[in-house]
């Protein structure tokens, strides 16, 4: 019976010790199973990245052919429309894109409003195709805010006088602006800027300006540049702001678009030069002496060119499904970044 009892108890301290084997062996297979997942997200994540980063670099490598290439900065050019370059260029075993979505702002004249046709690109933005809002002046400030904003003339003229307070070095309120004053009044305080704009989304910071406001006019502003517009890049809405009227804007744009009538594509028309404008809208279509005076106008104020030095890529990193060998779009690493002309990097979002 005593042989029994060490027997029974051997037998329960075997299993015992089996269990907990057991349980330390399953234990060491799910910390080596997530340690073996993480490990492949991280290399995963890694060749992404570096993909995207190879994306900027094909950008730069672009830009510095462009540069000797002409003396103008157009949207039929390989920097701005080139799928051959960035459409899901293999790198590896994973794809590259450089893409944005182009809006082309083109308002029928009649009760049938503005007409929006979106698509997307491969290839960069040139920031010069924006207002710059640390140079732009009250007017052009107040006439983008109340057309894109759908703001009345005095809601619009409060934010463009808040903006140039904003960014000048003094405390010396404009007649609709906003000063420190006013900024450390507020339930959540801060001080003018008294300074230049480093981003566009500053713009949510000033007086007037709720973030409604900002979506509708983000996409037509910059801080990069020294303020000069290209009329070959420029929307309609910027045009308008500048003080083109919406006839002669349109009639810019579909200039522009060529015979097919699509921006981007080799038979667009180009303004090389700024005096070459009229003549070169000319042979398209009529001019009247009032728009005329409105082309020659940005041209004596130097508020346009036809030259780009800022340019914004949105790079992305793809890697192809190991099963399937097809690119998986759903999990892909994204660089947001502001180059200039020389391939300086002056702006970088991950």
């Amino acid at each position: 019976m005593f042989l029994s009892l060490r027997n029974g108890s051997i037998l329960i301290i075997v299993l015992w010790i089996i269990i907990i084997l057991t349980i330390l062996a399953v234990s060491i297979s799910a910390v080596a199973s997530a340690q073996v997942f993480f490990t492949r997200q991280y290399r995963r994540q890694a060749a992404e990245y570096f993909i995207a980063r190879a994306g900027i670099a094909q950008c730069v490598a672009e830009l510095n052919r462009d540069k000797e290439a002409n003396t103008y900065d157009a949207l039929n050019e390989g920097w701005s429309n080139n799928p051959e370059l960035f459409n899901e260029k293999q790198v590896g075993n994973g794809f590259l894109t450089v893409s944005y979505e182009y809006s082309n702002y083109l308002t029928t004249l009649s009760s049938e409003g503005e007409s929006v046709l979106t698509s997307t690109v491969c290839g960069m933005v040139d920031e010069e195709r924006k207002i710059n809002i640390n140079t732009a002046s009250v007017t052009v400030l107040q006439a983008l805010f109340q057309d894109r904003a759908a703001l009345s003339s005095v809601q619009a003229k409060e934010i463009a006088d808040s903006i140039i307070d904003w960014r000048d070095t003094d405390e010396n309120r404009r007649e609709n602006g906003a000063e420190s004053s006013y900024y450390q009044g507020l339930s959540s305080p801060y001080s003018c800027k008294n300074n230049k704009f480093d981003i566009p989304e500053e713009l949510m910071l000033i007086k007037g300006v709720r973030p409604e406001a900002f979506q509708s006019v983000k996409e037509f502003v910059t801080v990069y540049g020294d303020g000069k517009v290209n009329i070959n890049t420029a929307s309609s809405p910027v045009l308008k702001a500048l003080g083109v009227d919406l006839s002669l804007a349109e009639k810019i744009i579909r200039c522009r678009s060529g015979s097919d009538e699509i921006e981007g594509t080799e038979d667009d028309e180009v303004f090389t030069q700024p005096a070459a404008i009229i003549s070169t809208l000319n042979k398209k279509q009529t001019i009247t002496q009032g728009e005329t005076n409105q082309i020659n106008n940005l041209i004596t104020t130097n508020a346009i060119s036809v030259k780009s030095t800022y340019f914004q890529i949105i790079s992305y990193g793809y890697l192809a499904d190991i099963n399937t060998g097809e690119v998986d779009r759903k999990n892909s690493k994204k660089i947001t970044c502001i180059i200039n002309r020389n391939g300086k990097i002056v702006y970088w979002r991950e």
